[in-house]
């Protein structure tokens, strides 16, 4: 059979699909296919965490746009031309304990999910305490689950960039103390993967969503 969709795995996963279609599935992951390997993957680490955490869902629709958006932007790109892609986010998740053990008040943290291609980023916004900052961590993978390492990373408000720095030799990047707000954030590696509206705030009776 052909590799099943992200959105089959999706849900094979949460034993949602109907039997036969659930079987077709079963067999294609156990015969071991690498050309999803890296959709496999990441259905997996979702679902996992979905189960811990409090979810704000992407529409399936919007998840089958941003699929053959993709498929698209591959299909009409030009040799010889850096090629843009831009991000779909596929999750957000609205966490209530900040990643150390201190207690605050409220929503502390969020972490955004986003597909670009076959390139991953995981996007975690903490707020600092007692101000309207927040860091950002990031984290990017491609389909061979490599980090991108090198890669310079753009922060941007306005058309303007605010801040830059790269990717480690892990797959990781981070901006501190960054005020709270809307930015786009840009990869360049080869290719340019873009992050629209980046929401980096923590929405909370006490920190209202901001522009």
């Amino acid at each position: 059979m052909s590799c099943p969709s992200f959105d089959q795995y999706i849900q094979w996963m949460r034993d949602r699909l109907p039997l036969d279609e659930a079987e077709r599935v079963s067999a294609h992951i156990a015969a071991g296919c690498r050309a999803c390997q890296s959709e496999q993957e990441l259905a997996k680490r979702i679902v996992t965490t979905v189960a811990r955490r409090q979810l704000v869902h992407a529409p399936r629709w919007l998840v089958r746009q941003a699929v053959q958006l993709f498929g698209d932007q591959v299909k009409h790109s030009r040799p010889g031309v850096i090629q843009r892609i831009v991000a779909a986010l596929i999750a957000d998740y609205r966490m209530l304990q900040p990643a150390f053990a201190v207690r605050y008040h409220g929503l502390q943290a969020r972490r955004l999910i986003y597909q670009a291609g076959h390139c991953r980023i995981d996007i975690s916004v903490s707020r600092k305490p007692n101000t309207r900052a927040v860091n950002i961590l990031g984290e990017s993978l491609d389909e061979a689950h490599n980090g991108l390492a090198g890669a310079e990373v753009q922060l941007c408000k306005n058309e303007q960039i605010v801040a830059t720095t790269h990717v480690n030799p892990f797959g990781a990047f981070m901006f501190d103390d960054v005020p709270e707000g809307i930015y786009s954030l840009k990869i360049r590696s080869g290719q340019e993967i873009e992050i629209e509206d980046l929401a980096a705030f923590i929405e909370s009776p006490t920190h209202p969503l901001v522009n």
